[in-house]
């Protein structure tokens, strides 16, 4: 799981809390929870070129040996750790099984 995200974006900050909960609730699976900030400076051309079709931080996408699995979350979901949750159990042989 990854989230795309500019540090000085409030709804990005917003998100910090349950992003960190899923990142612990993933901890002991084989699921990595990443996050990329497009502020910093070694970032931003990356950012630029990648664009991530986006219309605004943060972005929430799911990748597998380096692709992009299915959509981005949608951006007018709930952003909790059970929302992304759900997002990834389609997209991962056998869904994800964790207790929250």
């Amino acid at each position: 799981m990854l989230k795309v995200y500019s540090e000085r974006c409030q709804y990005s900050r917003d998100t910090i809390p349950e992003y960190e909960r899923l990142a612990t609730v993933l901890k002991e699976t084989p699921i990595n929870v990443a996050r990329l900030d497009c502020f910093l400076p070694d970032n931003r051309e990356f950012c630029r070129r990648k664009l991530w079709n986006f219309q605004g931080f943060p972005v929430f996408e799911f990748y597998h040996d380096g692709y992009k699995i299915g959509e981005s979350f949608p951006r007018g979901d709930e952003r909790t750790a059970e929302k992304w949750l759900e997002f990834m159990d389609d997209k991962v042989d056998g869904g994800v099984k964790v207790d929250l």
